[in-house]
């Protein structure tokens, strides 16, 4: 059973990321809620940074963990995530990866 220091840590683990396709990469905007160190550290003052993202990877990782998180995606291209919980952190695990192994 979780204990509601549990359950209130996890609904603070909310990662919100809209990703704007771009010519060569994608925009990366983190909503300031929560974001974790790692990816903290790969964006500019204003939260955004420029990444090649592989959302199968990011598929797979989820599956892998048995989680969710939601996806939207525009017409253009552009892709918004929101993800909760363990899920939030598997998505900020996967994000770093992603600005680790691309440009900024």
């Amino acid at each position: 059973m979780a204990s509601n220091d549990n359950l209130a840590r996890e609904q603070q683990q909310v990662l919100q990321v809209f990703c704007s396709r771009g010519p060569e990469a994608y925009r990366v905007h983190v909503h300031p809620g929560w974001v974790p160190r790692a990816v903290h550290q790969c964006l500019d003052r204003d939260g955004e940074g420029m990444a090649q993202l592989d959302f199968e990877q990011l598929e797979r990782n989820m599956q892998r963990a048995g989680l969710t998180y939601e996806t939207r995606k525009t017409a253009t291209g552009s892709v918004e995530l929101t993800a909760n919980g363990d899920a939030a952190v598997v998505l900020g695990s996967w994000l770093a990866s992603m600005f680790a192994s691309g440009i900024r």
